[in-house]
């Protein structure tokens, strides 16, 4: 399978599908929040609330993920919502990586034969990778949520983000730690065990991080040549030898030097066919945590666009802060995500 679809055209379904998946999530909690949360929200964004700019926002943000996860951490339902998270969140970062690394994506795509193979990978490598960690990650938001809620201030609300990013981080990396090595992992096609510090350090910091699948979740079958490496080997330096001789001395192929026969209990050359790349079930993780930076981000530019007066005029036509608060949090919140879009290509 090719990917022949044009990259501006991939580039254009990825912020399709990351807006719209930002825009579902505010417009689902605009339908189960509360008419107290929603007028608290409306006189933080409106400068209206006499406890200070920073008081109702984490309270009333933290009763609207409750209506939209449930109330009850234990219970089934929050289990399946975090589920249904988790693959929505997977699917969105799968295409962010088509996006990024065409060309690896194209010749991983081209090794499976078939489009469906991937969705189908993904799919069981996140409910094996993803479902225990974002379940964690939510029940660590929640409590950051609730310790923002105590003392609101602006100190103390940068700090719980801040934590709230390293303990979702180490949740992540703890459980594909734990994975990969059950399944150990592999670089340049040879089996690598997570048995030190360094090998540690070295599988995050080069497999994990750089969103690669060269060095993906091993999941399918391992394919095994029968041809030593060493004869490979040889017969490629002699065709690169009769390539860079003189083409009046090029020997014929019938006079070429045999190659070097195979060292005895010399293993066979091993190709280990990957799967999705790591950094995908890594960076998902982050779906809950992300949704409270949106959410703090698209809040305070609102009430900046507020005060600067101007802009909030030129704004106020798309905007229903009284009676659609989240909604419109959510269309900002869209904005900054466009506004990086727009910027990406130009950097990269």
């Amino acid at each position: 399978m090719d990917l022949s679809i044009p990259p501006a055209l991939i580039y254009v379904a990825s912020w399709l599908s990351l807006t719209g998946g930002v825009w579902a999530l505010f417009d689902r909690a605009e339908a189960v929040a509360t008419e107290e949360a929603k007028r608290a929200i409306s006189r933080w964004l409106r400068n209206l609330d006499p406890g200070g700019p920073l008081a109702p926002w984490p309270t009333a943000f933290a009763a609207v993920f409750d209506r939209v996860f449930g109330a009850r951490h234990l219970s089934w339902r929050c289990f399946l919502r975090s589920c249904v998270a988790s693959v929505a969140s997977v699917a969105i970062v799968t295409l962010l990586w088509v996006v990024v690394r065409r060309d690896e994506a194209s010749l991983f795509l081209d090794t499976l034969g078939e489009g469906l193979l991937l969705g189908l990978a993904v799919l069981l490598a996140t409910l094996a990778i993803n479902t225990v960690p974002d379940y964690l990650s939510l029940l660590e938001t929640r409590y950051v949520l609730h310790w923002m809620g105590l003392r609101p201030s602006l100190g103390r609300i940068l700090g719980l983000l801040a934590l709230d990013c390293l303990v979702t981080a180490l949740l992540a990396a703890a459980v594909i730690l734990l994975f990969a090595s059950r399944v150990n992992y592999t670089v340049s096609g040879q089996v690598h065990r997570l048995d030190s510090l360094a090998t540690v350090r070295q599988f995050l910091g080069t497999t994990v991080l750089p969103l690669t699948a060269e060095r993906g979740v091993p999941i399918l079958l391992q394919v095994t040549i029968d041809v030593p490496a060493s004869r490979l080997k040889s017969a490629a330096a002699q065709i690169e030898a009769e390539l860079s001789a003189p083409p009046g001395r090029r020997p014929p192929a019938a006079q070429s030097q045999p190659t070097r026969p195979a060292r005895r209990g010399e293993p066979p050359l091993t190709v280990r066919i990957s799967g999705p790349p790591w950094g995908i079930f890594f960076y998902s993780t982050f779906f809950t945590s992300v949704w409270v930076w949106l959410y703090a981000l698209a809040g305070g530019l609102l009430k900046l666009a507020q005060a600067l007066g101007v802009a909030w005029r030129g704004l106020r036509w798309l905007l229903d802060i009284e009676q659609k608060p989240l909604r419109s949090m959510g269309l900002v919140a869209n904005l900054l995500i466009t506004l990086v879009y727009l910027v990406m290509p130009i950097v990269r």
